[in-house]
Protein backbone atom coordinates (compact mmCIF):
# COMPACT_ATOMS: atom_id res chain seq x y z
CA UNK A 1 0.00 0.00 0.00
CA UNK A 2 1.14 3.58 -0.96
CA UNK A 3 1.46 5.96 2.07
CA UNK A 4 -1.54 7.56 1.45
CA UNK A 5 -3.40 4.34 1.87
CA UNK A 6 -1.57 3.26 4.76
CA UNK A 7 -2.56 6.61 6.34
CA UNK A 8 -6.19 6.30 5.45
CA UNK A 9 -6.68 2.39 6.51
CA UNK A 10 -5.27 3.88 10.06
CA UNK A 11 -7.64 6.41 9.97
CA UNK A 12 -10.38 4.48 8.92
CA UNK A 13 -9.46 1.87 11.85
CA UNK A 14 -8.99 4.17 14.71
CA UNK A 15 -12.52 5.66 13.46
CA UNK A 16 -13.67 1.98 14.01
CA UNK A 17 -12.68 1.51 17.64
CA UNK A 18 -13.70 4.64 18.26
CA UNK A 19 -17.46 3.49 17.40
CA UNK A 20 -17.44 0.27 18.97
CA UNK A 21 -15.97 1.74 22.06
CA UNK A 22 -18.64 4.40 21.48
CA UNK A 23 -21.15 1.11 21.13
CA UNK A 24 -19.75 -0.08 24.31
CA UNK A 25 -20.28 2.55 26.58
CA UNK A 26 -23.42 2.70 25.50
CA UNK A 27 -24.82 -0.81 25.79
CA UNK A 28 -22.80 -1.02 30.08
CA UNK A 29 -24.61 2.42 30.74
CA UNK A 30 -28.00 0.64 29.50
CA UNK A 31 -27.33 -2.57 31.40
CA UNK A 32 -26.19 -0.77 34.60
CA UNK A 33 -29.50 1.42 34.58
CA UNK A 34 -31.85 -0.94 33.22
CA UNK A 35 -33.26 -1.76 36.63
CA UNK A 36 -32.95 1.48 38.69
CA UNK A 37 -29.52 0.75 39.00
CA UNK A 38 -26.40 3.26 38.87
CA UNK A 39 -22.74 3.44 37.36
CA UNK A 40 -20.16 4.78 39.16
CA UNK A 41 -16.86 5.03 37.41
CA UNK A 42 -13.27 5.17 39.93
CA UNK A 43 -10.11 5.64 39.12
CA UNK A 44 -7.07 6.00 41.52
CA UNK A 45 -3.11 7.34 39.76
CA UNK A 46 -4.38 7.78 36.50
CA UNK A 47 -3.57 8.71 33.66
CA UNK A 48 -5.81 11.37 32.51
CA UNK A 49 -5.80 12.58 29.19
CA UNK A 50 -5.94 16.54 29.81
CA UNK A 51 -3.61 15.87 32.90
CA UNK A 52 -1.34 13.42 32.11
CA UNK A 53 1.47 14.68 33.80
CA UNK A 54 -0.39 13.90 37.48
CA UNK A 55 -0.57 10.51 38.37
CA UNK A 56 -1.97 10.03 41.62
CA UNK A 57 -5.35 11.58 41.10
CA UNK A 58 -8.27 9.38 42.42
CA UNK A 59 -11.64 9.99 42.18
CA UNK A 60 -14.91 8.79 41.14
CA UNK A 61 -17.74 9.83 39.22
CA UNK A 62 -21.38 8.64 38.27
CA UNK A 63 -21.75 9.50 34.32
CA UNK A 64 -25.05 11.08 33.56
CA UNK A 65 -25.32 9.80 29.93
CA UNK A 66 -23.91 6.59 27.94
CA UNK A 67 -21.96 9.80 26.01
CA UNK A 68 -20.02 10.87 29.01
CA UNK A 69 -19.42 7.82 30.67
CA UNK A 70 -17.41 7.17 26.96
CA UNK A 71 -15.41 10.42 27.35
CA UNK A 72 -14.05 9.05 30.84
CA UNK A 73 -12.76 5.52 29.45
CA UNK A 74 -11.41 7.42 26.62
CA UNK A 75 -9.67 10.09 29.11
CA UNK A 76 -8.77 7.96 32.14
CA UNK A 77 -6.15 5.22 31.79
CA UNK A 78 -6.24 2.78 35.51
CA UNK A 79 -3.17 1.07 35.84
CA UNK A 80 -3.01 -2.20 36.17
CA UNK A 81 -2.17 -1.85 39.79
CA UNK A 82 -5.80 -0.22 40.02
CA UNK A 83 -7.09 -3.78 39.23
CA UNK A 84 -4.81 -5.74 41.82
CA UNK A 85 -4.52 -3.37 44.80
CA UNK A 86 -8.25 -2.16 45.63
CA UNK A 87 -10.19 -4.37 47.33
CA UNK A 88 -13.98 -4.88 46.24
CA UNK A 89 -15.27 -4.53 49.62
CA UNK A 90 -13.45 -1.51 50.44
CA UNK A 91 -15.01 0.17 47.58
CA UNK A 92 -18.74 -1.23 48.16
CA UNK A 93 -18.54 0.10 51.82
CA UNK A 94 -16.59 3.97 50.50
CA UNK A 95 -19.44 4.45 48.38
CA UNK A 96 -22.05 3.02 50.19
CA UNK A 97 -23.10 0.61 47.47
CA UNK A 98 -23.15 -2.63 49.30
CA UNK A 99 -24.92 -4.46 46.74
CA UNK A 100 -22.44 -2.76 43.96
CA UNK A 101 -20.92 -5.07 41.58
CA UNK A 102 -17.47 -3.90 41.28
CA UNK A 103 -16.25 -4.48 37.50
CA UNK A 104 -12.34 -4.70 36.67
CA UNK A 105 -10.91 -6.34 33.46
CA UNK A 106 -12.05 -8.88 33.50
CA UNK A 107 -15.38 -8.70 34.36
CA UNK A 108 -15.42 -5.92 32.02
CA UNK A 109 -13.53 -8.09 28.84
CA UNK A 110 -16.64 -10.65 29.44
CA UNK A 111 -19.20 -7.76 29.42
CA UNK A 112 -17.55 -6.60 26.22
CA UNK A 113 -17.40 -10.81 24.87
CA UNK A 114 -21.52 -10.24 25.30
CA UNK A 115 -21.93 -6.92 23.95
CA UNK A 116 -19.92 -7.92 20.49
CA UNK A 117 -22.55 -11.17 20.70
CA UNK A 118 -25.37 -9.01 20.91
CA UNK A 119 -24.36 -6.33 18.49
CA UNK A 120 -24.04 -6.32 14.93
CA UNK A 121 -20.93 -4.80 13.95
CA UNK A 122 -21.38 -4.76 10.42
CA UNK A 123 -24.34 -2.29 11.00
CA UNK A 124 -21.97 -0.42 12.62
CA UNK A 125 -19.22 -0.49 9.87
CA UNK A 126 -21.94 -0.11 7.27
CA UNK A 127 -23.10 3.25 9.38
CA UNK A 128 -19.66 4.36 9.86
CA UNK A 129 -18.89 4.45 5.86
CA UNK A 130 -22.49 5.51 4.68
CA UNK A 131 -21.34 8.54 7.56
CA UNK A 132 -18.17 8.88 5.62
CA UNK A 133 -19.45 8.79 2.15
CA UNK A 134 -21.69 11.85 3.17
Amino acid sequence: MSHEEQKLFRDLKDICKRAIRQAFAHYLYEVTHSKGGCLTYCWVGASIEAHDTVRDRCGAYDPSSPEELYAMMSAIDNPDAFQTSVNNAYLREAFNASNALVLKSDELTEIAIEFSSSVNLNSICNSLYAGLMQ
